[in-house]
């Protein structure tokens, strides 16, 4: 790792911190046991319900903590963030919570249930390009031009090319192991998902599940804790899903 990337890696001081800014508006997820799950698994299995935050995913913990530490002629000019859904959403809820002008720049088949939430919570949506790369260009010109206007704190969410170089690396360094999946796995996993725990579960949400299906022997009889990182799948995609 070069010393760029060291300097920007937090440490437990970050983490601490990041905690106490983001605790007086976000509350715990609960952890809870499905003997469902156990009995598919053959594991002890508890789940940790990130679907259950506000906006449905474990993103709207970085919102937070990225608005709350703008200074006020930052939340004046107001944030511009580039997502495919969770992060923008993260990012809205945000800046509802602080009153900052929030625009986000999405592709233009952006997950409509993602869409409705961000302008609910009162963020622009802009839609560009057919894909994220195309989206982030678009956001990051829109925040170079509105830099002498309104909007210039330019947030980036995990899927960017350069931020997710980072946690990458991060796991790469901290992690005893990483497990691969197919999308076909994904899709079986996401079904008893919704079906064993009664929640709604986005494909990334029931990846941790799918892992441990694909290897059954090395977590049988263990102890087991999936995190569902988000539940925010659309009408289209379930009723596909399903079908």
């Amino acid at each position: 790792m070069g010393p760029e990337m060291n300097r920007a890696v937090p440490d437990l001081a970050d983490v601490l911190a990041a905690r106490r800014r983001i605790g007086p508006y976000l509350r715990p997820t609960p952890l809870y046991r499905y003997p469902a799950l156990d009995a598919l698994t053959g594991a002890r299995v508890q789940v940790k319900h990130e679907n259950h935050q506000p906006v449905g995913a474990f993103k709207v913990r970085g919102g937070v903590n990225l608005v709350s530490q703008l200074t006020e002629d930052e939340r004046r000019r107001g944030v511009i963030a580039a997502s495919t859904g969770n992060h923008g959403q993260s990012v809205a809820f945000a800046a509802d919570l602080f009153g900052v002008r929030a625009v986000i720049c999405m592709p233009e088949q952006a997950n409509p249930v993602k869409v409705e939430s961000m302008r609910a919570l009162g963020a622009e949506v802009v839609f560009h390009g057919a894909d994220f790369d195309e989206a982030r260009e678009h956001c990051e010109k829109q925040a170079g031009s509105l830099v002498e206007d309104t909007t210039s704190t330019f947030a980036e969410g995990l899927a960017t090319r350069t931020a997710f170089e980072l946690p990458q690396q991060i796991m790469r360094d901290r992690l005893d192991d990483f497990v691969l999946v197919t999308e076909e796995a994904l899709r079986d996993a996401t079904r008893l998902m919704i079906s064993k725990t009664r929640n709604l579960v986005e494909p990334a949400g029931a990846a941790p599940l799918a892992a441990v299906l694909s290897a059954p022997g090395r977590f049988e009889g263990r102890n087991v804790a999936l995190i569902c990182s988000g539940g925010n799948i659309s009408p289209a995609q379930l009723v596909a899903l399903l079908a």
